[in-house]
């Protein structure tokens, strides 16, 4: 039990400064307002702490970016899963994980 809640602060500690760090970049590159509106994102090469961090489920259930769909793709993503303790696909209801590296990355087969 202890255990357990020990990962679940340091889930918590990680997604707060990685989800800190999209928010900055993407307000210093002036993309906020795009990308908040955007249908569709795809988060290419999107590793353990990509931009799908924003898409982390919350008890409101609301995210960061209002869009019908968001695809993170990563050739090691299954890896991550078994290899992160902190990492659950689970959290990201609204994010399909596609395990592909960029190029063999194929927007149709999704």
């Amino acid at each position: 039990m202890v255990e357990k809640l020990s990962l679940l602060k340091e889930q918590k500690r990680i997604h707060r400064l990685e989800s800190g760090y999209w928010i900055n970049l993407l307000g210093r590159l002036q993309l906020e307002k795009d990308i908040k509106n955007a249908s569709t994102i795809i988060d290419l090469g999107c590793g353990p702490f990509g931009l799908y961090l924003l898409q982390m489920k919350t008890e409101d259930d609301t995210n960061y970016f209002k869009v019908n769909e968001f695809i993170a793709v990563d050739p090691l993503i299954d890896e991550y899963v078994t290899s992160l303790d902190f990492f659950d696909k689970q959290d990201y209801p609204k994010c399909k994980f596609v395990a592909s590296s960029i190029e063999q990355f194929q927007t149709q087969k999704i």
